[in-house]
């Protein structure tokens, strides 16, 4: 067994012996002298042509701003969750998007805005809007569904506050099943 390790050995050395490359402190041949290469270090260069400014982009957007609580992550709601009977007002972004933000409910008040997912509830409060001088609440019902650390907001009913007798809700409308 000695022997045949013995015999492993030898032959990796003897192999590794009778390389025939070897490095060289020589330069290769094909590469520039020095006298060329400082030619081209030297000579002049094109200017490069100026850089073209970009277009304003507002500062902030508030619409997109989430408070962060003190871990430093967004104030997410866990999708799936049902939010029930929460009143709040539609508001458009600076880049066009439904977006539903809460009334402060007096208690922890840190509810996040959340992006409406659009459907024929949000194509109904849209029309009320449109059609009403005053800023409307609404009165909506849905499921959360989190994309990107963002919350959307699937309406499933909705109701205009203003609409309702005082003290007495309405009963809500259903949107189509």
């Amino acid at each position: 067994m000695k022997t045949v390790i013995a015999i492993v050995v030898l032959s990796l050395a003897a192999v590794s012996w009778g390389q025939t490359t070897r490095p060289t402190t020589q330069p290769t041949k094909g590469r520039p002298d020095p006298e060329e290469m400082m030619r081209q270090l030297l000579a002049p260069r094109r200017a490069a042509p100026p850089l073209t400014p970009l277009p304003d982009v507002p500062t902030t957007n508030e619409s997109r701003v989430i408070a962060a609580p003190r871990g430093g992550q967004p104030n997410l709601i866990r999708e799936g969750t049902i939010i029930p009977k929460r009143v709040g007002r539609l508001v458009r972004t600076a880049d066009g998007q439904a977006e539903f933000r809460f009334e402060a409910d007096g208690q922890a008040m840190q509810d996040p805005p959340m992006l409406i997912m659009p459907n024929l509830n949000l194509m109904q409060m849209e029309n009320m809007v449109k059609n009403s001088s005053q800023n409307l609440k609404f009165r909506v019902s849905g499921t959360v569904f989190e994309y990107r650390s963002r919350n959307y907001l699937l309406i499933e009913t909705v109701v205009s506050v203003e609409s309702e007798p005082q003290g007495v809700p309405r009963p809500e409308r259903r949107g189509r099943d």
